[in-house]
């Protein structure tokens, strides 16, 4: 997997990044790598995000735009913030717990029984 991070001047950020965009594809085409453009996707970060320049296009694609992401387990969101990643580790935590919950009633209930 390659990330690719961006560090835009809001006045020049559309030909900045569609230079950078066309410098990527030159390299993957050179080291035989193919740009998955369904896995491809942007976030936009900072004062950026209030004026976001037109989307990145990849080819004749349009790469989708998102507000958060999953990277490595750590869910990063467009305003940087942690609630977005805490929502999902209690979210598992409460399943496993509901899981866990079941299990130990049932284990009691057997032992109850002998």
């Amino acid at each position: 997997m390659i990330q690719l991070s961006l560090k835009l001047n809001p006045k020049t950020s559309g030909s900045q990044t569609e230079s950078t965009v066309d410098e990527l594809i030159s390299w993957s085409t050179d080291n035989r790598k193919n740009i998955n453009t369904r896995k491809t996707k942007e976030m936009v970060l900072g004062p950026l995000a209030h004026n976001p320049p037109q989307q990145l296009n990849i080819g004749n694609l349009t790469v989708d735009r998102v507000a958060q992401y999953k990277v490595l387990g750590v869910t990063v969101s467009q305003s940087l913030k942690w609630n977005d990643h805490m929502t999902n580790i209690c979210s598992k935590l409460n399943k496993r717990l509901y899981f866990f919950k079941g299990d130990m009633q049932r284990f009691f209930t057997k032992l109850m029984k002998k």
